[in-house]
Parts: structure tokens; sequence; C-alpha cells
């Protein structure tokens, strides 16, 4: 089973011996809107996900956990041709260094992960 956003957090809050507070300071927000984060009851912001894969030295999909759904994806794809632009698209990625290359999947991985919690 596939852990929360929040979970998550708070077991990286942990493996890190940091408090809720010290998170909260780190991240210039109230420790009550730290807490609704790690308690589901909020999405952080872009900007709030991008400091704390800083504060943890991991990336944004790491955070999102997008790899477990991107790897289920991938073993339930049919070939479906390419439109010109989703071709072009491969080629614009392609020709990213490997680190664009990885802003660009933390960005789609945050845009399906928000996507993902509005159905």
């Amino acid at each position: 089973m596939q852990s929360t956003l929040g979970e998550r957090l708070k077991i990286l809050r942990h493996n890190n011996n940091m408090t809720q507070e010290e998170v909260s300071k780190y991240l210039n927000v109230q420790r009550q809107s730290y807490s609704h984060y790690e308690n589901d009851k909020r999405m952080p912001s872009l900007d709030i996900l991008i400091r704390l894969t800083k504060l943890y030295s991991i990336s944004l999909t790491s955070l999102l956990d997008a790899a477990a759904s991107y790897e289920e994806e991938v073993n339930n794809v049919h070939l479906i041709p390419l439109n010109q632009t989703e071709a072009g698209i491969i080629c614009d990625y392609r020709a990213l260094s490997p680190v664009h290359q990885n802003d660009v999947l933390d960005y789609l991985a945050f845009k399906k992960f928000v996507s993902g919690r509005k159905e």
C-alpha cells in the first residue's frame, strides 16, 4: 500500500531527528500549518514542497512518490502513435541536460499529484 504525502513527510522528519517546530521554522510557516501537511489536511504549495526537498536532500519525484505509479503505468502501456506535438516534446526533453530533465520530471510528478488529489 502506497503511503500518503503526509505519512512520508512525518517519516522524513523523524528520520532526520527533527520536530514539527524545527521544520515549520525552516519552511517559515506556522507549526499548525505544517501539522496539517503531515496529517493530509492540507496540500503544501509547490514552493513548500521544493523547500522540503532541499531540507531532506531528495527529489520532488521521490517526495511525491511518483516512481511507483510511473512504473505501474509503464507496465500497463499500450503503444499509441505520437502526434507531432508529443514527438516534439520528446525531442525537446532529450535535448535537455540530465539536471533539466529531472526538473521536467519533478514538475510533471507535481502536476500529476495535484490533479490526482482533485478527483
